[in-house]
């Protein structure tokens, strides 16, 4: 059996589940389909504005091309949760036009979901490249591929990357691409050791309040950074960095009273799942009464704060009790199912749709009407 035809397997069960829970009549929005952008990263070079970096990027070689160094550790088990090979199904697409859209046109078919936000894949570590030049190049590259070959289709809005190690180049690409027709905003992949509190980003982040668009925090997971340095085994990583990734971060926002300077700038956290909420929760407030003058730019708890922003619902990490715990803390209103496939541990929409602890109207809202709300889909 090839990458490809477990690729189509995976899609023929997604069909299924959409058959039998009637999800294509329900217009579904999926708040984190990926891209595997390396599959058109002939495409995605070209566009780097550097003319050597350019040439080291459009460089191939066994499992990444030039300039994107691979993360340690294994995620397929050596081959055993192998997904779909997507540059082979782009070899393969015979489709009406372009194969980027097709292909993520189809896997939302298989679903049955009306509307995605794009999200790329080798690119969310960026962040942790040592060279700060070429993170700014090659978000600009995709960005400006991104807003050519996707942003103009109908039923998919990418996410565009800020650079983030370079404060200014990040206001810079807020003001060239911040005008662009379909695009979901910003997303930082916060895969880093820079703050996201630091007040040198605060023109990037009036800069997209100012023209009303979401930014995004996407956790990622990496092995060598220094909180999980200690781990021998991939599982420890997957099942503590992103959660906790995410968890620092949104911290530093709070305790920084960055809502407060930026009241309508809205906020989502991505890939950490949602059992990190609850936690964090109870932490910060119980923290922020003991030592309120440490955080004198708050006008209310930490927690109230942190239940105002959204979160993406993969990768599911919670029971049915879990789920009512995160539900009592924020709400239902913010949250946003998310699939991430074709990665590994990707998420059907099914979990939403069986879960008890919600209601038809709260199952709607997290399937689709929240991130319709948020993402300004018609």
């Amino acid at each position: 059996m090839t990458e490809v035809d477990r690729g189509g397997g995976l899609l023929r069960a997604a069909a299924r589940a959409r058959e039998a829970h009637g999800f294509a009549a329900r217009r579904l929005v999926d708040a984190d389909l990926r891209l595997v952008e390396l599959a058109f990263w002939d495409e995605i070079g070209d566009f780097v504005p550097d003319r050597v970096m350019r040439n080291l990027a459009l460089v191939r070689r066994p499992g990444r091309p030039g300039l994107l160094p691979p993360p340690a550790g294994w995620t397929d088990l050596a081959g055993r949760m192998v997904r779909e090979d997507v540059a082979a199904a782009r070899a393969a697409w015979q489709g009406n036009g372009h194969a980027a859209p097709g292909l993520l046109r189809r896997t939302m078919a298989a679903f049955g979901v009306e509307a995605a936000i794009v999200v790329p894949t080798a690119l969310l570590f960026l962040g942790v490249h040592p060279q700060p030049e070429v993170e700014v190049n090659l978000a600009r590259a995709y960005n400006r591929w991104a807003v050519a070959r996707l942003a103009g289709e109908a039923g998919l809005r990418p996410f565009l990357i800020l650079p983030f190690n370079v404060p200014e180049a990040c206001a810079a690409i807020v003001a060239e691409f911040g005008a662009a027709d379909g695009i979901a905003g910003f997303l930082v992949p916060v895969m880093r050791t820079r703050g996201i509190h630091d007040n040198a980003y605060a023109r990037a982040y009036a800069a997209i309040e100012e023209r009303a668009l979401p930014l995004a925090f996407h956790a990622a997971w990496h092995w060598t950074e220094s909180a999980t340095h200690q781990a021998n085994r991939f599982l420890s990583v997957y099942a503590t960095q992103p959660a906790q990734t995410l968890a620092v971060q949104a911290t530093h926002w709070i305790v920084n009273a960055v809502p407060e300077r930026f009241p309508r700038l809205r906020v989502v956290w991505m890939e950490g799942g949602l059992a990190w909420i609850p936690f964090l929760a109870q932490r910060l407030d119980t923290a922020y009464r003991a030592r309120p003058s440490e955080a004198p730019g708050l006008t209310r708890l930490p927690s109230e704060y942190l239940c105002a922003m959204h979160f993406a619902t993969h990768p599911c990490d919670v029971d049915e009790a879990g789920l009512a715990d995160v539900v009592a803390r924020v709400g239902v209103d913010t949250l946003l199912w998310s699939s991430g496939y074709p990665q590994w541990n990707f998420d059907g929409p099914a979990w939403i749709d069986g879960a008890a602890a919600l209601d038809e109207a709260a199952r709607a809202a997290i399937l689709g009407g929240n991130a319709r709300r948020l993402f300004g889909l018609a």
